[in-house]
């Protein structure tokens, strides 16, 4: 593989080992490499590289060359993909069986459906940027905690389960 060729494709993510990188012009002098490899079925790895600024003015993508050869260095010096990962670290394993990331789910979900009726009230046509909204919106993250931690077999019930489990 020649310098030019390595230069002008970039290698796969070193975080996820995905090939659907992108090169993004960020603004009339500069590029940056995104990653767009999918992960799982709703996750997208979204990994960034340096910002290459542009060598000379005959570029047509100014700092494309230069974000591409530091995301290839980048991607070069680690040489595992997400699946390697997996199997290496079983904290990931151990978080995934305990439900951290359905309850991350469920948090998410909670929060945006609290902002839409927060922002939207029901029955009105007000939005958030009015008084009543703005004191609909105040204390939200505190209302989403608590209607979490009350969800069927959320993460405070599964947490008390893993604590029973540990105890006997």
């Amino acid at each position: 593989m020649s310098d030019k060729q390595m230069v002008s494709e970039p290698l796969p993510c070193p975080f996820c080992g995905q090939q659907d990188a992108l090169v993004e012009q960020l603004d009339s002098d500069a590029s940056v490499v995104i990653c767009q490899g999918r992960i799982d079925e709703h996750s997208v790895c979204l990994a960034r590289g340096p910002v290459g600024l542009q060598q000379n003015d005959r570029e047509a993508q100014p700092g494309r060359d230069a974000a591409v050869a530091e995301w290839n260095r980048r991607s070069q010096s680690s040489t595992y993909g997400l699946a390697d990962l997996d199997a290496m670290d079983p904290r990931r394993a151990k978080l995934l069986s305990a439900g951290r990331a359905q309850g991350l789910k469920e948090a998410s979900e909670l929060c945006s459906r609290m902002g839409w009726a927060a922002y939207y009230p029901p029955g009105t046509r007000y939005r958030a940027f009015v008084p009543k909204g703005r004191t609909a919106l105040g204390d939200l993250l505190i209302k989403a905690a608590n209607a979490i931690a009350d969800l069927p077999d959320g993460p405070y019930e599964r947490f008390k389960a893993r604590q029973a489990r540990k105890k006997s």
